[in-house]
């Protein structure tokens, strides 16, 4: 019987032994698989710092060019309301400039009509004999 317990004894171990050792192999069969997936992944880490950097690259620049636009459009703002401004001015200009011509234009022809008043109204007191007074008062009812 003892010989039997032994026999069984190192069946047991050895049975324990591939059992251990194929634990082992699938612990490191494990590892060899995780060490793989680190590998892909630090591959993607790199990949994806690479475009982080090229798109911080690409924004840092679209932020200079935004910028360089800005103060482009600022200027051509300034000189524009320059422009406006001198325009303004002008057209002002112009416009009391012709005030004051049509102004200048109607006064002789306002000075002619009361002239013309006068004219008939004296006309009209030597035909028909009246006073002075009445040629006054005629003027006044035309004063035009």
């Amino acid at each position: 019987m003892g010989m039997r317990d032994d026999n069984r004894m190192v069946s047991d171990a050895m049975t324990l032994q591939v059992q251990s050792a194929s634990s082992v192999a699938s612990v490191g069969h494990r590892l060899i698989v995780k060490s793989h997936e680190m590998q892909v992944l630090r591959a993607q880490l790199v990949a994806e710092r690479s475009l982080v950097e090229h798109y911080q690259r690409v924004i840092r620049s679209l932020k200079r060019e935004r910028a360089k636009m800005a103060e482009a459009n600022q200027l051509q703002l300034e000189i524009l309301q320059e422009e406006n401004q001198k325009l303004s001015k002008t057209v002002n200009f112009y416009s009391q400039d012709m005030q004051k011509q049509l102004e200048a234009l109607e006064r002789p022809g306002k000075r002619k009509q009361r002239d013309h008043d006068t004219s008939v109204a004296q006309v009209k007191g030597v035909i028909f004999g009246s006073s002075s007074d009445e040629r006054q008062e005629v003027v006044r009812e035309n004063p035009r």
